[in-house]
């Protein structure tokens, strides 16, 4: 099964979702989830997915944060609005950041672009190979 091509949702990604979603509010339920279940201080936070980097706009107001995608477009959006973060093109069924986080959430059902049963295994086990001992994934699905 062929992945689509993230580059050409880059140029009207903004555009379109930034009429039809609330960043912000949305930002804070995520913080509010994290706090509630976090087993300790979460200070870090991984954006799988995270497009032009609306939701880390928020979210590094309170956690130190860093995002990957796939679409280096959506990246370099991100890079231009967000200071307090930092980014990668990356693929999150393969990325390999050499780091851990405290947080890793893949919002707005970015989890379905692994497409398959057996990407979708190597996916959760990368996360879990970047997640810090009583760490919390948050995915929506």
């Amino acid at each position: 099964m062929r992945r689509s091509n993230p580059e050409i949702f880059a140029r009207y990604y903004d555009q379109i979702y930034l009429k039809r979603k609330d960043y912000e509010s949305e930002s804070k339920v995520v913080e509010r989830i994290i706090r509630q279940f976090e087993k300790k201080p979460s200070k870090t936070l991984l954006d799988v997915g995270c497009g032009t980097g609306e939701h880390l706009k928020y979210l590094s107001q309170s956690f130190q944060c860093k995002g990957i995608d796939l679409s280096t477009e959506m990246i370099k959006t991100a890079r231009a609005k967000v200071a307090d973060a930092e980014f990668e093109t990356a693929d999150m069924i393969d990325f390999n950041l050499d780091e851990k986080f405290d947080v890793i959430m893949c919002l707005f059902s970015s989890i379905g672009y692994v497409q398959t049963f057996k990407n979708l295994v190597r996916t959760l086990t990368n996360f879990l190979n970047h997640l810090n001992n009583e760490g919390l994934t948050l995915i929506v699905p």
